[in-house]
Protein backbone atom coordinates (compact mmCIF):
# COMPACT_ATOMS: atom_id res chain seq x y z
CA UNK A 1 0.00 0.00 0.00
CA UNK A 2 1.39 3.37 -1.04
CA UNK A 3 1.87 5.56 1.68
CA UNK A 4 0.67 9.06 1.96
CA UNK A 5 3.33 10.77 0.44
CA UNK A 6 3.65 8.32 -2.09
CA UNK A 7 -0.10 8.87 -3.15
CA UNK A 8 0.69 12.91 -3.25
CA UNK A 9 3.51 12.41 -5.80
CA UNK A 10 1.65 10.61 -8.21
CA UNK A 11 -1.44 12.55 -7.75
CA UNK A 12 0.76 15.57 -8.50
CA UNK A 13 2.86 14.02 -11.35
CA UNK A 14 -0.76 12.62 -13.00
CA UNK A 15 -1.31 13.68 -16.67
CA UNK A 16 -5.04 14.51 -15.15
CA UNK A 17 -3.64 17.05 -12.26
CA UNK A 18 -1.49 18.61 -15.04
CA UNK A 19 -4.35 19.32 -17.43
CA UNK A 20 -6.57 20.41 -14.75
CA UNK A 21 -3.88 22.88 -13.18
CA UNK A 22 -2.90 24.37 -17.03
CA UNK A 23 -6.72 24.87 -17.69
CA UNK A 24 -7.28 26.72 -14.68
CA UNK A 25 -4.31 29.23 -14.64
CA UNK A 26 -5.33 29.86 -18.27
CA UNK A 27 -8.76 30.41 -16.99
CA UNK A 28 -7.69 32.76 -14.54
CA UNK A 29 -5.38 34.34 -17.14
CA UNK A 30 -9.00 35.09 -19.31
CA UNK A 31 -10.71 36.43 -16.00
CA UNK A 32 -8.04 38.84 -15.65
CA UNK A 33 -8.03 40.08 -18.99
CA UNK A 34 -11.48 41.29 -19.24
CA UNK A 35 -10.96 42.77 -15.06
CA UNK A 36 -12.54 46.16 -14.23
CA UNK A 37 -9.33 48.10 -14.38
CA UNK A 38 -9.76 49.30 -10.80
CA UNK A 39 -8.99 46.03 -9.98
CA UNK A 40 -5.82 46.30 -6.99
CA UNK A 41 -2.68 45.33 -9.34
CA UNK A 42 -4.51 45.33 -12.02
CA UNK A 43 -1.30 46.65 -14.62
CA UNK A 44 0.96 43.98 -13.26
CA UNK A 45 -1.96 40.91 -13.10
CA UNK A 46 -2.81 42.20 -16.94
CA UNK A 47 1.43 41.92 -17.81
CA UNK A 48 1.27 38.59 -16.75
CA UNK A 49 -1.95 37.48 -17.49
CA UNK A 50 -0.89 38.67 -21.44
CA UNK A 51 2.45 36.90 -21.36
CA UNK A 52 0.33 33.78 -20.28
CA UNK A 53 -2.10 33.60 -23.00
CA UNK A 54 0.94 34.84 -25.60
CA UNK A 55 3.73 32.66 -24.62
CA UNK A 56 3.63 28.77 -24.65
CA UNK A 57 7.09 28.49 -22.94
CA UNK A 58 6.21 30.98 -19.82
CA UNK A 59 2.92 28.99 -19.18
CA UNK A 60 5.34 25.67 -19.16
CA UNK A 61 7.27 27.67 -16.86
CA UNK A 62 3.93 28.73 -14.92
CA UNK A 63 2.36 25.66 -14.64
CA UNK A 64 5.50 23.70 -13.12
CA UNK A 65 5.88 26.93 -10.87
CA UNK A 66 1.83 26.45 -9.38
CA UNK A 67 1.93 22.68 -9.20
CA UNK A 68 3.77 21.87 -5.80
CA UNK A 69 1.31 24.94 -4.55
CA UNK A 70 -1.62 23.52 -5.70
CA UNK A 71 -0.79 19.92 -4.79
CA UNK A 72 0.17 21.61 -1.02
CA UNK A 73 -3.43 22.45 -0.71
CA UNK A 74 -5.19 20.46 2.10
CA UNK A 75 -8.26 20.80 -0.32
CA UNK A 76 -6.23 18.82 -3.05
CA UNK A 77 -3.76 16.62 -0.43
CA UNK A 78 -6.49 16.22 1.98
CA UNK A 79 -9.20 15.08 -0.88
CA UNK A 80 -7.00 13.23 -3.32
CA UNK A 81 -9.69 10.87 -4.80
CA UNK A 82 -12.56 13.40 -4.57
CA UNK A 83 -10.93 16.86 -5.74
CA UNK A 84 -12.99 18.59 -8.57
CA UNK A 85 -11.77 20.87 -11.49
CA UNK A 86 -14.04 23.82 -9.71
CA UNK A 87 -11.53 22.99 -6.06
CA UNK A 88 -8.05 23.00 -8.73
CA UNK A 89 -9.82 26.13 -10.11
CA UNK A 90 -10.25 28.06 -6.19
CA UNK A 91 -6.74 26.85 -5.32
CA UNK A 92 -5.24 28.02 -8.10
CA UNK A 93 -7.29 31.65 -8.29
CA UNK A 94 -5.59 31.51 -4.44
CA UNK A 95 -2.26 31.48 -5.52
CA UNK A 96 -2.58 33.96 -8.76
CA UNK A 97 -1.69 36.97 -6.68
CA UNK A 98 1.90 35.33 -5.30
CA UNK A 99 2.95 34.13 -9.26
CA UNK A 100 1.86 38.06 -10.23
CA UNK A 101 4.29 39.20 -7.75
CA UNK A 102 6.88 37.23 -8.90
CA UNK A 103 6.17 37.53 -12.51
CA UNK A 104 9.26 38.90 -14.59
CA UNK A 105 8.56 40.03 -17.66
CA UNK A 106 10.22 38.55 -21.00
Amino acid sequence: MATMYEQIYDARNSPTFLKQVTVALMAAALAILSEDPATPDHAARLRWAQTLRNNADYVQSCVSAMLWRVMSDVRIYGALATYTDATVTTVVQAFVPEVVATFVPF
